[in-house]
């Protein structure tokens, strides 16, 4: 009778244990987006990511036109360069594994390459005329990179980008919409708009297309893991495609119910995680190889279309950018006090700790070496004080490079209306100092 007893304790406890699993929700595995606004809204056409995901190369588009923008420290800041000359209609861009090598494409103009992590760029004119681009791709040393021509060859460069050859593919003219390849950039998927999708196992001198779906779809973006292996791809007011036999076989996944007018997509190197981008909405995830997609509401307020995602080599570090709007990553901005800050209590030179003491002290003025005028330790102490760190680092007065937005922040009310170099208002690249104004 005692065991008798002893196993229905143990049942009820089971059952207990049990109930409390059921009821206990699973962990939300889904990432944040945080906006990147130290550059200002830009019409942004494309991002992409180290493999790392500490390093980002963003690019601007019509119809304001731009420039290329880097980040070195996981997308908290992002500067401009100016080595490509005058503002450019930049349509994608792709990089090595480590961003040494950048490959850039200009829309109905050239192609540009960097071997150096962008320090410098020199325009590639060897395709002659020049070209209506539909998507770039690099190898993961950065060695291969191919760009397919909207009604045109696919351009594929074996020396870093120093030459191209075009590959013609098939005798009926393709409109090409994206290109991706394997790590090795022997295996490339291509996508045509109204067609079908094309595969290349030998670096894209031979391909073989693969009807998938009806002959209609509007392919409009493709993504491959480091192996070639999963394929993902996206059709413009349409689903989401998958295979996971380096594209013999095609899925269409229909989880994300109606058909969205997709913008883009990428995956992690294994292919396990797959992020896909809906031009005026949402992003949609993927942790099971694109089996199945939850949406990510990313607050983008009176932004415009979200343009390109990237992802790093663990799919954990996603970025993407706004048309109209700003750079967008899941990495949260790290912040840091600025140790040049010092202000003066009972006779002695203090700084930042001795905010941090205190939260009061977020409101002390003090001086900083490289900005005119005084400046609030809750803006130099945006460690000690919580305050977001996103500003400009590089944005001044025009023709006052001592006025910064440190100096912006001391007097926000009458300062973020004053235009920087290029024309930059205040607003615009110091929206920390602003708060809004």
């Amino acid at each position: 009778q005692k065991s008798s007893q002893d196993n229905k304790k143990m049942y009820t406890l089971i059952a207990l244990v049990l109930a409390l699993a059921v009821q206990t929700p699973a962990a939300d595995t889904t990432p944040t987006f945080y906006q990147i606004a130290n550059t200002g809204p830009k019409d942004w056409s494309a991002i992409t990511s180290s493999a790392d995901g500490t390093k980002f190369v963003a690019v601007v588009g019509g119809p304001s036109f731009g420039n290329v923008w880097l980040s070195s420290d996981s997308g908290t800041t992002f500067e401009e360069v100016t080595t490509t000359g005058d503002a450019k209609n930049w349509d994608d861009v792709a990089a090595s594994s480590d961003n040494k090598v950048i490959a850039a494409t200009v829309f109905e103009g050239n192609m540009w390459i960097s071997t150096d992590s962008g320090a410098s760029f020199l325009e590639d004119a060897s395709v002659g005329a020049t070209q209506r681009w539909g998507g770039v791709a690099s190898s993961s040393s950065g060695e291969i990179i191919a760009s397919p021509v909207y009604g045109g060859g696919i351009w594929i460069s074996s020396d870093s980008g120093s030459s191209f050859n075009a590959f013609f593919v098939g005798r009926e003219t393709k409109y090409w919409m994206d290109l991706a390849m394997d790590a090795s950039g022997k295996k490339m998927v291509a996508v045509e708009q109204f067609g079908n999708i094309w595969l290349s196992s030998d670096g894209g001198k031979t391909w073989r297309e693969v009807e998938v779906g009806s002959s209609s779809e509007g392919w409009f973006a493709v993504t491959a893991s480091s192996d070639g292996k999963y394929l993902a791809a996206v059709v413009r007011d349409g689903n989401v495609w998958r295979s996971s036999d380096s594209g013999d076989s095609w899925i269409e996944d229909t989880s994300v119910g109606e058909s969205k007018r997709w913008q883009g997509i990428t995956s992690s190197s294994d292919g396990s995680i797959v992020a896909a981008i809906v031009a005026f909405g949402n992003v949609w995830m993927s942790s099971d190889y694109g089996a199945s997609f939850v949406e990510v509401v990313v607050d983008t307020g009176e932004e415009g279309s979200l343009r390109k995602i990237t992802s790093s080599s663990s799919g954990a570090e996603l970025a993407l950018v706004v048309e109209g709007g700003n750079v967008w990553t899941t990495v949260e901005p790290s912040c840091t006090d600025d140790d040049a800050w010092t202000t003066t209590r009972n006779g002695k030179s203090v700084g930042c700790d001795w905010v941090e003491a205190w939260a009061p002290r977020c409101q002390a003025k003090g001086t900083m070496p490289s900005t005119k005028g005084k400046v609030y330790a809750r803006y130099a102490c945006a460690k000690a004080c919580g305050t977001p760190c996103n500003d400009s680092t590089s944005w001044s007065k025009l023709n006052d490079p001592l006025k910064t937005c440190a100096w912006v922040s001391s007097e926000a009310d009458k300062r973020c209306d004053v235009r920087g170099q290029g024309g930059t208002p205040a607003h615009d690249a110091c929206p920390v100092a602003c708060g809004g104004n």
